[in-house]
């Protein structure tokens, strides 16, 4: 006799794969359903978990529920040692009771609507088969089955009997269904699992499941607009534009969006209460095809779609695109799905975008006339897997560089120069972070036996662990990871953060380490902004099947700093001559940080082939000889043998805690080692330098500028006349050149001697460092000594006498402390004046600067004026901001200038 089973939630087994539960369809259904397979590497005994995050092995869509023997997967057959998941709805026409009887060798359990109804290794079971009996109502019900298979023939089968009907059959086709137009990600080698509860927490061996503590999430779209986001951009004046991937293929523009306050949570988690003020939403463009990459230049919003760059523009005023110009296009392309156009980066007074290669089953094979081939162009026109640089003014387009997958992500990193990722496949055994430049060749071969050497990515993201579907990189401007960048990704979802340096001091020869970042948000994360308010703005998406977080298509939220937060993470790690210096964000005691024991370190390698994907190999655990603390417990140098280049290496902390009992917000790190450093490991000297007088402004300021004080009355040109440079919301613009409506130079009304100046400035990229035009500007004490400011690299660039931190033609800084194109900047200046006797000068002004925080001048002499200034004089005197010609992307702009005298 069967029991008959009455609807009883039961999360637990409804999250054994990949997160949750088959939702309710939103889109077309296809019949059918939908079978993930997992690799195993290990002998089964029960019924596993696979970790979530990962990909599976084998994705594909069955008519009928009834496999046997084994999966053929693109990576080989898997016969034993896999779990599984079948998963869609069924649709019930007559309501009533219905009998299942579920068969599998190993074990499988039998849900639905959620709930567990029939499991094969209860003990109830005989002959690997369970029976239940349930009644259903009319309509679409999920279905799922849980499967393992350990060793031996593999048999699993689902059978019903519905009201009326003689005997058992398998669930014919005609109730089955399943998503249409699904993405099929799947990719190789065995996956991470575990009986029961993960024994690792979020950030510890899992991916992370929260925001992270430096933000507050925020949400602000409302309930009824829901963007899947291929592109953001703000626009001068505070609005927010967004491209999206949907069959409408919209811009929309967002208003209110700096002076809303954020969604509150209201009754129910699904319940939100409008903000106030509400953000309004515009229509401003539609009909586009994919439109992945969006930017505002020259005064116009451009949008890259799947062949063509076009300008948008609304020529009555009414809110709405009236022409769409094509101003660039031609590049080439078939029809296959997977050729995308993405990505659209102002640089120099160009655009830069990047295009995929077309997908087809079976091996990749670019060439013309070869099955599957597709015709792409040859190598000497480029063809898709390029990044390409596009003129506006002429629309003439020429190959940047070769050699890419599916580079979802472009954007200006370090030094103002170009960063993009790419995607695990063929050629790719692991997605990737690339610096990408003039000529270079990023691994995605353009032939069957292609062997161009590929250049060594910034990062590795292993597959599976922190990255599977890497989007947009985003600069970090300021504060603890300043230089480093944010990872969106859409599969494994959150944000990841990258830590790179140069460890040979060859221009462009860059490397560093992978981090997790922040969960929780709504979806996939396609793409981040920095809004003017100070917020990340975090654009998600997704598709059908897998190629999405959480079964999530669209999202837009946003993450508010929050300064208060205390936590733990590793800053950042960098490669020395014989092992790695971390450095954390607070104190951990130096019983923690001496302990060996509590690292684990191994490497592995990665060898591209044409097959997708690639697994590891060589892996070795790496012997730490010794845990060297820092005297402040915020750094531990870690001496390890077996180093090599070329490696990934991986790190971990072991029972971590800082000196407040915080738990790492993550403990693992992901090193891309392509070149060891030359630099030794360090000893810890004591090294006394004067600390900044001040980190906070004191009472005793007097504000030339901040968000609260724009009128630019403590300010006018040198002839006098009122400041004619333009402000907004607390920032100051240079002109770009001292035209006549602009006056030139300003300087402050009131006049200082010795005194203590902060001052806050940004150097958009563009222009020419060798003629000065890089974003030229400088901060003149009492309108005579000059301290340089322009948009100069970061290191290993050497400092120089006449660029940004220079005492300008007289004195280089000490250390380069750039922090590149684009960036906030800070400069701390304790200025000591001439002295005079009688109008006869008889000692020389004085500078000690920190750049950023760091030391660069120590109470260096200032032999006379500098450049083309004033000459020299008795008394105090204004402080002058200059105004210099510049091709940059920009203007140069201050803020949060504040003066001590002494």
């Amino acid at each position: 006799m069967i029991a008959f089973t009455h609807l009883v939630p039961l999360t637990l087994a409804a999250t054994a794969f990949g997160g949750q539960p088959t939702p309710q369809p939103d889109g077309a259904v296809i019949p059918g359903v939908t079978v993930w397979v997992y690799e195993i590497d290990s002998p089964l005994t029960r019924r596993p978990t696979i970790a979530d995050g990962q990909t599976p092995n084998h994705y594909a869509i069955y008519q009928n529920i009834d496999f046997s023997d084994s999966f053929k997967t693109t990576f080989g057959s898997l016969e034993d040692s896999f779990a599984g998941i079948v998963r869609g709805w069924i649709d019930i026409t007559t309501p009533g009771d219905h009998l299942f009887r579920l068969r599998c060798d190993d074990g499988a359990a039998l849900l639905l609507d959620g709930v567990v109804i029939a499991d094969t290794e209860d003990q109830h079971a005989e002959n690997f088969t369970a029976s239940a009996g349930i009644a259903l109502d009319k309509g679409r019900h999920t279905i799922s089955i849980l499967f393992y298979e350990d060793k031996g023939k593999f048999d699993l089968s689902l059978e019903w009997r519905p009201p009326g009907a003689p005997e058992y059959t398998l669930l014919p086709s005609d109730v089955l269904r399943t998503e249409a137009g699904q993405t099929f990600a799947t990719s190789p080698g065995p996956k991470r699992w575990f009986y029961g509860r993960d024994p690792n927490r979020p950030g510890d061996g899992r991916p992370l499941e929260s925001v992270h503590p430096l933000f507050t999430l925020e949400d602000f779209r409302g309930p009824d607009f829901r963007p899947a986001v291929a592109g953001m951009v703000f626009l001068p004046d505070g609005r927010l534009a967004i491209s999206t991937w949907d069959q409408t293929g919209a811009v929309y523009i967002l208003d209110n969006l700096i002076t809303s306050t954020p969604l509150q949570d209201g009754p129910s988690a699904h319940q939100r209460q409008p903000p106030e003020p509400q953000v309004t939403i515009t229509r401003f463009a539609s009909g586009l095809g994919e439109p992945l990459g969006i930017a505002y230049w020259n005064n116009d919003l451009y949008i890259t779609q799947k062949q063509e760059i076009t300008r948008l523009r609304d020529l009555d005023g009414d809110g709405v695109t009236d022409e769409y110009e094509a101003i660039a296009s031609g590049w080439p392309a078939s029809h296959n799905y997977h050729e995308f156009s993405f990505n659209l980066v102002p640089l120099d007074k160009h655009f830069y975008i990047t295009t995929s290669v077309p997908l087809k089953s079976g091996a990749t094979n670019y060439m013309p006339g070869t099955t599957p081939a597709f015709a792409v162009g040859d190598r000497g026109s480029g063809g898709p897997g390029c990044a390409w640089k596009i003129d506006p003014a002429t629309g003439s387009i020429e190959v940047f560089a070769r050699g890419l997958r599916a580079p979802n992500g472009l954007n200006i990193g370090p030094d103002g120069e170009l960063f993009g990722c790419d995607n695990q496949g063929a050629w790719l055994p692991a997605s990737r972070l690339n610096h990408i430049h003039r000529d270079g060749f990023y691994g995605h071969q353009t032939e069957p036996n292609g062997t161009t050497p590929a250049e060594p990515p910034v990062v590795w993201f292993p597959h599976g662990e922190v990255g599977n579907s890497p989007t947009e990189p985003l600069l970090i401007p300021s504060g603890i990871y300043r230089r480093q960048l944010l990872v969106g990704d859409v599969t494994h979802g959150g944000i990841n953060r990258v830590f790179i340096e140069n460890v040979d001091g060859i221009a462009g020869h860059y490397q560093g380490c992978v981090f997790q970042f922040s969960q929780g948000l709504e979806a996939g994360v396609n793409r981040l902004v920095w809004g003017p308010d100070g917020c990340l703005y975090v654009g998600g998406i997704g598709s059908n099947g897998n190629w999405n977080h959480k079964n999530k298509k669209f999202g837009l939220q946003r993450l508010r700093p929050n300064s208060d937060a205390e936590f733990l993470e590793m800053q950042m790690v960098e490669s020395r001559a014989d092992g790695f210096l971390i450095t954390f964000t607070d104190v951990v005691p130096t019983n923690i940080l001496s302990q060996a024991a509590n690292y684990n370190v191994h490497s592995w390698r990665y060898l591209p082939t044409i097959e997708y994907g690639g697994p590891k190999i060589d892996p070795k655990v790496l012997r730490i000889v010794e845990a060297q603390p820092a005297p402040d417990g915020r750094s531990v140098f870690l001496k390890i043998n077996g180093l090599k280049p070329e490696t990934i290496v991986y790190l971990r902390l072991l029972n971590f805690k800082s000196t407040q009992s915080l738990d790492p917000v993550t403990t693992e790190a992901w090193y891309t080692l392509n070149r060891i450093s030359q630099i030794p490991g360090p000893a810890w000297p004591i090294v006394v330098t004067p600390a900044i007088p001040f980190t906070h402004r004191p009472q005793s300021a007097q504000v030339l500028l901040d968000s609260a004080n724009q009128s630019m009355q403590a300010f006018e040109h040198t002839d006098g006349k009122p400041c004619r440079w333009k402000t907004e919301e607390g920032t100051l613009f240079v002109p770009p050149s001292a035209a006549m409506n602009t006056g030139g130079d300003i300087v402050t009304r009131d006049r200082f001697g010795d005194c203590f100046l902060h001052i806050e400035w940004l150097c958009p990229p563009g222009g020419s460092i060798e003629n000065q035009t890089n974003a030229n500007s400088g901060v003149k004490l009492q309108s005579r000594y000059e301290i340089q400011i322009m948009n100069s690299p970061a290191a290993p660039h050497e400092p120089k006498f006449n660029e940004a931190g220079a005492i300008y033609r007289q004195t280089a800084a000490d250390t380069n402390a750039s922090l590149g194109a684009g960036v906030w900047q800070s400069y701390d200046i304790r200025f000591r004046a001439p002295r005079w006797t009688d109008g006869n000068k008889t000692e020389n002004a004085r500078i000690t600067l920190w750049w950023n925080g760091v030391l660069v001048h120590n109470n260096v002499e200032i032999r006379d004026k500098t450049g083309m200034s004033l000459p020299e004089a008795p008394g105090d005197h204004p402080l002058l901001l200059q105004s210099h010609p510049s091709d940059a992307m920009g203007e140069v702009r201050f803020r949060n200038i504040w003066i001590v005298p002494e």
